[in-house]
């Protein structure tokens, strides 16, 4: 696992010698997020930037964001679980991806989608990175009301488990 970590940082210095630098834990405001992506050729459409963010937790009244990474097995394994449980709980779920995954391991990010489809964007705002998203993958945040959960739940999970979870932030958020 050393070896495999050691290769990676090498080949994301070398990825990063030959693009700008991408400004990331920032308190800038969407517009100049999304301005910023015009200009930096190293985010893409999809880059889930703040500015989608904003988007997404003023159209829907509550739902999920779940950020895995190809890097790590059971995180790939999580990615059935999670999105049969919020099925399940018919509640929205957004899937994204550890940003690395393009530069670092773009074989196993294939390789992963492959054995299990899905639809994703590559996590870049800093709202989610700084509610700690990219502390482990896999990692869940529920949201509603416009707001992200103050708390996240982090690592594998089982469905039932994420169905519980689930099912427990959606009751306080009646109860209210």
């Amino acid at each position: 696992m050393i070896c495999r970590t050691a290769f990676f940082t090498l080949a994301l210095l070398a990825a990063c010698e030959s693009s700008p630098p991408i400004e990331r834990f920032t308190d800038r405001a969407p517009a100049a997020d999304a301005a910023a992506a015009a200009e930096n050729p190293a985010q893409d459409a999809r880059d889930f930037t703040d500015e989608r963010l904003e988007v997404l937790l003023k159209t829907q009244s509550q739902g999920a964001i779940f950020v895995w990474s190809p890097a790590m097995p059971l995180s790939v394994k999580a990615l059935e679980h999670i999105k049969a449980a919020a099925a399940q709980a018919e509640l929205p779920l957004t899937v994204l991806v550890d940003q690395r995954a393009k530069y670092m391991d773009p074989a196993g990010l294939a390789q992963a989608t492959t054995q299990n489809p899905v639809e994703f964007d590559y996590l870049a705002a800093s709202a989610l990175i700084k509610a700690r998203m990219t502390m482990h993958f896999p990692t869940v945040i529920y949201f509603s009301d416009g707001k992200l959960s103050p708390r996240t739940l982090v690592g594998y999970k089982e469905t039932a488990e994420y169905l519980s979870w689930f099912k427990r932030k959606t009751i306080r958020r009646v109860a209210g």
